[in-house]
């Protein structure tokens, strides 16, 4: 998306432009084929006319590149190709049009513990919801971005405990996210990705402390600038999937793609449905795998409808941008998606955010690229509390707790966590007890339940453990009521048990 780094106090716009080599490149598509039909005997044929570059499971498709005699037209004769679509490449527009200054020049709070962080994570509750130990533990992040100095000392106690779990550059295939000379890279190129991992990662008491520090973490690299290597769709969906097999909890990406670079066709408005583009099908799948993706709303604002892909996507948590006044900012993406759905879902700071450099210097950038992790991080300390949620929880808790109405600049507003976290920890320490009503029964029963979950299943024993009734309530509400008709039942003691817990009740 849009990168910006600090050096010397000028900034340097560094843009990932795919810079195709001399002559027509190869011809890159997406094949879809027939729910039904096989993927492996589709390489089997595919093989013999293009180069594989990707199969996707998720969207039961395979990108290649074509051999120089074949056209599109070719492989429609080949057994159970539904359609085909051209695998688009990443083009980059314009970054935010902010000032920023030399750090020296800008007025901050610098904490003793969350050192140049301190202002960006108060504004959205994290001092007090850390407080309560809640940072994030045992949380899964996965993070899609242009590459990750893991090495630098703000990601040590990352390193030492453990919490790195696995990194992965598919731009080049091997599992080095750091910039390489090898692969022509100069240190640069991992400057966004370093910068959106500290916001949530780092630790360096004193200097800076991300949001949640705590977490686990799973590096994707899927996007190198300045290069000479396409930056591609196949690679985004790859890196979702590699996710999912991975158990990722929450996905994170500062990416948004909607128009490409030549010779590849854009990506019409009418696209922005949510269900159209490669990015927004993939993390509509991760969605319905319990993967929470959160991501940008793009920096293409003020005009209606310039949101980019994946951010339409109803299963997404879009973040929009504001300025430190807490008003939009100007170049943040805004709604309505093309079907006319209100977006972004929330908005943080995306204007002088802080974080580090490779060097390991803290700097500050902007964008909605910084926006993103600001909210990864109070969605992971959610998740720490309410493991089981998924994005309809999370969308659903953002809603309840926003101070106005959805709109196309903002969404929701900025979201206060440290509300949010400590009304759930409180919850959370209040016993879990099922009540059943009236007790003993001879017609029905009632149990009423805490929900542990949005789709949360009651079942009910008898006293030789035989399960002889399910029912499966779906519901936001913070409890749950269970009706049980009794009138055919035989008399005796049975047991309900939901949400790992049990309850007895009597039939007369």
């Amino acid at each position: 998306m849009f990168k910006r780094m600090l050096q010397g106090g000028f900034i340097l716009l560094i843009l990932g432009v795919a810079i195709l080599a001399a002559g027509d490149p190869p011809l890159r598509l997406w094949v879809f084929y027939e729910p039904d039909y096989p993927l492996e005997d589709a390489l089997t044929h595919l093989k013999k006319c293009a180069k594989i570059r990707y199969k996707s499971r998720a969207l039961h498709a395979i990108s290649l590149e074509l051999n120089q005699d074949i056209g599109p037209e070719d492989l429609m004769e080949l057994p159970g190709i539904h359609h085909t679509e051209p695998l688009r490449r990443l083009h980059v527009p314009n970054p935010p049009k902010t000032a920023s200054w030399a750090l020296s020049k800008k007025s901050v709070t610098v904490d003793p513990f969350y050192g140049y962080a301190f202002d960006q994570l108060s504004g959205l509750g994290f001092i007090s919801a850390q407080n309560l130990g809640i940072t994030g533990s045992g949380v899964r992040i996965g993070i899609l971005d242009t590459g990750f100095k893991s090495s630098l000392p703000i990601f040590e106690k990352i390193r030492d405990e453990g919490r790195l779990i696995a990194e992965r550059d598919f731009i080049h295939g091997d599992d080095h996210t750091e910039d390489e000379a090898e692969d022509g890279e100069s240190g640069a190129t991992q400057t966004h990705g370093t910068g959106v991992w500290s916001v949530i990662g780092s630790y360096a008491p004193g200097e800076l402390v991300g949001g949640a520090f705590d977490a686990e973490f799973v590096l994707a690299k899927t996007e190198v600038i300045p290069t000479e290597t396409p930056v591609e769709e196949d690679y985004f969906a790859a890196a979702i999937e590699w996710f999912d097999s991975l158990k990722v909890e929450i996905a994170t990406s500062s990416l948004a793609y909607l128009e490409f670079d030549d010779p590849f066709p854009d990506y019409p408005l009418s696209a922005l449905d949510g269900n159209t583009t490669i990015v927004a099908r993939i993390c509509n799948w991760a969605a319905s795998r319990g993967m929470i993706v959160v991501t940008a709303a793009g920096n293409e604002g003020p005009g209606p409808t310039t949101l980019w892909s994946p951010g339409d996507s109803p299963l997404v948590i879009t973040v929009g941008g504001v300025d430190t006044e807490g008003q939009v900012s100007s170049f943040s993406g805004r709604g309505p998606t093309a079907d006319g759905r209100t977006k972004p879902d929330v908005a943080a700071l995306a204007e002088e955010v802080y974080k580090a450099l490779p060097s390991g210097d803290i700097s500050y950038g902007s964008g909605t690229s910084y926006a993103t992790p600001l909210i990864t991080s109070g969605i992971a300390l959610i998740k720490q509390l309410r493991p089981d949620w998924d994005v309809h929880d999370m969308l659903y808790v953002l809603q309840k707790y926003a101070d106005h109405p959805k709109n196309n600049n903002t969404g929701w507003g900025i979201p206060d966590f440290g509300k949010i976290v400590t009304d759930l920890y409180q919850g959370s320490l209040e016993p879990f007890t099922l009540k059943a009503y009236p007790n003993p029964a001879s017609l029905s029963i009632t149990i009423l339940s805490p929900r542990t979950k949005p789709s949360q299943s009651l079942t009910v024993f008898d006293l030789t453990g035989r399960e002889i009734w399910e029912t499966t309530l779906h519901s936001f509400q913070d409890s749950l009521t269970f009706y049980i008709p009794l009138n055919q039942w035989p008399s005796g003691i049975y047991f309900g048990r939901t949400g790992g817990q049990t309850v007895k009740f009597i039939k007369l």
